[in-house]
């Protein structure tokens, strides 16, 4: 037993120095790759799109990215500290699909916007925050954003011809427009938008809204033409629900406003079996 002692020792010293590194390996899912500012350019280059991959990445200024096809299925998460600059911060070409920003931060440092997700890209936000002087997001292809997700922008976000938002527990605070989407699909589940001019102008959209506020300078809701579903949505503004030409359908809708309809011909359908209170 003696002469066993000096090997025990030694190992119990090697655990003591390996330690650390074994539990950093640990914090890292198997497949997950480490990258920092100076070497996320040359990982998202060699990218070749055989397989999807994780980046985790370390604080620091990213910006601006742009990611494609050979990106599809990426995940790229951030902490704090993580911010991606830029005009815009982040562009998603055709073909960047199924790509989830986990934590990160976009600023937007042009007129134009801090997200650009084009025709043909879809793009998964889960916890992150958009900031921009212009537009938040510009959206031609499909945006799913998932709980804990802040968009602060001139306009929040501007959807296209074509595209397909999905909101969950999201906040949009904008000076101009919350919304503005034409010929796209919105559905907004929870969370809030507040607006300095419309809260959403919708045209030719087609649209649900579901536990959801909104808190606007102009109308809160405008419409022009368009299907749209209301449950359980409150609508302050100088108007509730402005525009005309759309199918809508409401309940458990409260309109605080000083005009509650502008509506093309009289009340919107519906309009009778909801709430209208004095503005606060």
């Amino acid at each position: 037993a003696p002469a066993r002692r000096p090997w025990l020792m030694l190992s119990v010293l090697a655990l003591v120095v390996l330690a650390p590194l074994i539990s950093l390996a640990a914090l890292r899912p198997p497949g997950e790759q480490a990258a920092d500012p100076r070497t996320l350019a040359g990982v998202l280059a060699a990218a070749d799109g055989s397989a999807p991959r994780a980046v985790r990445l370390a604080p620091g200024d990213y910006g601006p990215l742009r990611l494609g096809r050979a990106h599809a299925g990426w995940r790229l998460i951030g902490s704090e500290g993580v911010v991606v600059t830029g005009a815009p911060a982040l562009r998603c070409d055709p073909g960047a699909v199924g790509i989830t920003l986990d934590g990160l931060r976009l600023v937007g440092t042009g007129p134009g916007p801090a997200l650009a997700v084009g025709p043909g890209a879809a793009l998964i936000l889960s916890g992150t925050r958009i900031d921009g002087a212009g537009d938040g997001i510009a959206l031609d292809g499909r945006l799913v954003a998932a709980s804990a997700s802040v968009v602060v922008a001139g306009h929040g976000l501007v959807a296209g011809v074509g595209a397909e938002v999905d909101l969950e527990a999201v906040r949009i605070h904008a000076g101009g427009i919350a919304v503005a989407a034409t010929h796209a699909r919105l559905r907004w589940h929870g969370g809030a938008g507040e607006a300095g001019g419309m809260g959403l102008c919708l045209t030719a959209a087609r649209s649900e809204l579901r536990g959801l506020t909104i808190v606007a300078g102009a109308a809160a809701l405008h419409l022009d033409g368009g299907e749209m579903a209301l449950d359980e949505v409150a609508l302050t503004g100088s108007v509730g629900l402005s525009g005309g030409r759309a199918s809508v359908e409401g309940r458990g809708v409260v309109i605080r406003a000083r005009g509650p309809f502008a509506w093309a011909g009289g009340q919107p359908p519906g309009a009778g079996a909801w709430t209208v209170l004095p503005p606060p």
